[in-house]
């Protein structure tokens, strides 16, 4: 059995979010589709399973430029920042869990990996371990924010 649920970008794009079942096993996936062609591109092989709203949500953090699809880490970790300032605002932020307190830590390592290789790029000093090294807090933070949703919706 598969259910989905799309959510059309612009004339040309549509992200579909998707949850099959194959007897025990449930599987979600979200997919992009550019063009009317069904040129389909797996963006998350394995997603947690999303509310209504997130499906929704999912666009701002999905970029299809040059034929390339990727997730908006930037756009996630923006959002974990927010949530950590208004539980702070709020005086509620030593009552955060700790799966949200160690998102929090790989959100800020990411973003400091990323603040550091924008500023060396800038000045083209960027070195391939320097750029290696970003591209791997950003898996750890898109791991880390897909293991944190599926555990707590």
């Amino acid at each position: 059995m598969r259910a989905t649920h799309e959510k059309r970008i612009s004339k040309n794009f549509t992200i579909t979010y998707a949850k099959e079942q194959k007897g025990d096993d449930i599987t979600y996936t979200c997919e992009c589709v550019k063009g009317g062609n069904r040129t389909v591109t797996t963006i998350l092989a394995t997603v947690p399973e999303l509310s209504w709203e997130e499906i929704e949500r999912i666009a701002q953090f999905v970029n299809f430029a040059g034929g390339q699809i990727t997730i908006e880490a930037d756009a996630l970790a923006q959002d974990v920042v927010d949530a950590w300032e208004k539980a702070i605002q709020q005086g509620i932020s030593d009552g955060l869990s700790v799966d949200f307190k160690a998102l929090f830590e790989t959100c800020c390592i990411y973003r400091d990996a990323r603040r550091v290789a924008d500023n060396r790029r800038k000045f083209n000093l960027l070195s391939v371990e320097q750029a290696s090294a970003e591209e791997g807090t950003r898996n750890d933070f898109l791991d880390s924010h897909r293991r944190f949703s599926a555990k707590h919706g």
